[in-house]
């Protein structure tokens, strides 16, 4: 085989090499994109279900402080108003309704209505927060890909760039230049 045989048999290698190269540098173009998209509807969905949590924990303090605290604040009145009530009777043969029973509040965990809604916002709060884990487990795997796939890009690029190198020489071989 001749110098200039052997040169273009390297030429088409090189060029089969190249193009088979610059296949895979398309699809790992693709597939970054891909999960670059991916990635952005991620980390938009984490924020949604971030704020939905925020709102959950906020209305959950709610029924654990405000709500309770209105509550034991009118127990409390009812009560002192029942023993205003009990020492202004002057009679002790009568048998008298407690006030602060009469006007006494359910507390949260008491009221059916207010305890079931209180768990269903405990229940949503914690499916929430597995969500929010899955999600953030997602966006690692995500930007490892993407990180791996920046890694293949420079090999293939630089696949390329030496595939038509080679190309280059074994033309200047063929032609002489």
């Amino acid at each position: 085989m001749t110098t200039a045989e052997k040169a273009l048999n390297d030429y088409y290698s090189a060029k089969q090499a190249k193009v088979r190269a610059e296949e895979y540098l398309n699809g790992a173009y693709s597939s970054i994109k891909k999960a670059r998209e991916d990635l952005e509807g991620c980390n938009a969905t984490i924020k949604n279900v971030e704020k939905r949590l925020s709102d959950v924990n906020g209305i959950i303090s709610m029924f654990k402080g405000d709500i309770t605290s209105c509550i034991e604040k009118a127990d409390r009145t009812a009560n002192s108003s029942n023993e205003k009530y009990i020492s202004a009777i002057k009679c002790d043969q009568v048998v008298m309704a407690s006030v602060a029973f009469a006007f006494r509040s359910k507390s949260v965990s008491d009221d059916t209505d207010s305890s079931f809604a209180y768990q269903s916002l405990e229940k949503e709060k914690a499916r929430l927060e597995r969500q929010k884990s899955e999600l953030e487990k997602e966006i690692h795997e995500l930007c490892e890909t993407i990180s791996e796939l920046e890694g293949s890009i420079k090999r293939y690029n630089s696949l390329v760039q030496s595939c038509a190198e080679a190309m280059s020489n074994s033309l200047k071989l063929i032609y002489g230049n």
